[in-house]
């Protein structure tokens, strides 16, 4: 059994989520249906209040092909709300996380290197230092792992080793 406290209050964000995001899609409809309403003799007589240099603000309705495409972005926001995560716990009909997508990309770029890596791994060091695609691909990997606490140049940093002395 759980920690009673913690799935409790794992549950309540997991509805809250989806209470603000459900209440927000409904308020936006009903604020874009509120505003469409009005009518073109209406929009005449109506003003806002506001005027300047003699132009009075009218209250006007949102044009027809601005109206379409607001209502299709909240279609669009729903349709994606049930099928991806989006709603607090609900994992959405097609399943996704970003976990599974992480792990997929890196066997996508585990198939194409590490028989590459396997292939230099039979080769003896001394022979691959002679080998221009294995320096540019150790320069690469010491630059994406190494250089942030070793330094480009690979001389250390403040509490990391010199990597070019002769320890």
């Amino acid at each position: 059994m759980g920690n009673y406290l913690g799935d409790h209050m794992n549950n309540f964000w997991g509805v809250w989520v989806t209470v603000i995001v459900v209440c927000n899609l409904i308020g936006y409809y009903l604020l874009l249906i509120g505003n469409s309403r009005l009518t073109e003799e209406e929009s005449q007589k109506e003003t806002t209040g506001h005027t300047f240099d003699g132009i009075v603000e009218r209250n006007e309705p949102l044009p027809r092909w601005w109206y379409y495409m607001y209502i299709g972005t909240i279609v669009f926001a729903a349709l994606y709300l049930v099928l991806y995560p989006g709603l607090g716990r609900y994992t959405g009909l097609l399943g996704w996380t970003s976990a599974n997508q992480w792990e997929k990309e890196v066997k996508q770029v585990d198939n194409i290197t590490l028989p590459l890596f396997e292939e230099m791994a039979k080769v003896p060091v001394d022979e691959l230092a002679q080998n221009e695609e294995a320096l540019d691909i150790g320069g690469r990997l010491f630059g994406t792992h190494c250089a942030i606490c070793h330094g480009s140049d690979a001389r250390g940093a403040k509490g990391y080793p010199n990597l070019t002395d002769d320890d």
